[in-house]
């Protein structure tokens, strides 16, 4: 079951990367790309720590999860601030 969701997180993450390699130029698909695939990848450094037992992988995923929310807060009060110029 644990090598089936990997297997399908990885192909997710390719599917999407693909999709995203298409002409899209708005900023709202480039943001929920980016969301996608940083979730995808948090869930695939929470496996790999599971598999291994290692907790500290878990702890990097968190810190991971925190840093990306970030960047998507600060990303959307620049678009904000650009659309009310």
């Amino acid at each position: 079951m644990i090598k089936f969701t990997i297997f399908f997180t990885i192909m997710a993450m390719v599917v999407i990367m693909v999709a995203f390699l298409q002409d899209n130029k708005d900023l709202a698909t480039k943001v929920i790309f980016v969301n996608i695939t940083t979730s995808l990848t948090i869930l695939f450094i929470v496996l790999l720590g599971f598999l291994q037992k290692d907790d500290s992988l878990i702890d990097i995923a968190i810190i991971y999860a925190i840093l990306s929310f970030a960047v998507s807060a600060t990303l959307l009060f620049y678009v904000k601030s650009k659309l009310k110029l």
